[in-house]
């Protein structure tokens, strides 16, 4: 366990290190994780590390240089530029709107959230029920919902208010994001509101 921010994981990490795991999971941020891989790095680690989608990202590469390579991350959001339908409306917004940003795939997540917000505001309100109880109705509606590709298929109901079970896995190669598998997907068997 490593504290926010992290500064400096040395201690941690020479004490994971007395059990030589096979893969060690950052669930942080990418500056954060930053910091964990250098460290890492600099003490000889070859554990593997797995980041959650808040550490896998276009700056978890570009501050992270050499020291991120071959680092596994899952991420379900398509990244800035990727060839998906919905990606074209958002680089061309983005140049629009935010010419001297750089943009990530949190842009695109923003774009996302929005898509399946203001879907969810419109079957509430034709339903006339614009309101904390008819937005839950509506959410629960939601069968195979298209991002146009930048998300999975948004899926909600009474039971399981997950928007999906599916993601995917990549590597960092060369400083790029190189898928490791298609997709993985749990199973929504049980019940999860």
């Amino acid at each position: 366990i490593i504290n926010w921010p992290t500064i400096d994981a040395s201690e941690q990490l020479t004490a994971m290190q007395e059990f030589d795991p096979d893969f060690a999971i950052i669930s942080s941020t990418a500056k954060n994780a930053v910091s964990i891989f250098k460290d890492a790095h600099r003490l000889g680690i070859k554990t593997k590390f797995i980041c959650n989608i808040r550490v896998f990202n276009e700056e978890l590469i570009r501050l992270g240089t050499s020291t991120v390579e071959g680092a596994l991350g899952i991420q379900p959001l398509a990244f800035y530029g990727e060839k998906v339908p919905g990606m074209e409306k958002i680089i061309r917004a983005h140049d629009k709107w935010h010419p001297y940003h750089r943009p990530t795939l949190v842009y695109v997540e923003g774009w996302a959230n929005i898509l399946v917000l203001s879907a969810a505001l419109k079957i509430a309100d034709n339903a006339g029920e614009l309101n904390a109880p008819g937005l839950k109705k509506a959410f629960e509606q939601f069968e195979n919902f298209d991002t146009e590709g930048l998300t999975p298929l948004i899926n909600y109901s009474k039971t399981d208010h997950r928007p999906t079970t599916e993601t995917r896995i990549y590597k960092i190669q060369n400083h790029k994001f190189i898928p490791a598998v298609d997709s993985i997907s749990v199973n929504r068997t049980k019940s999860f509101t």
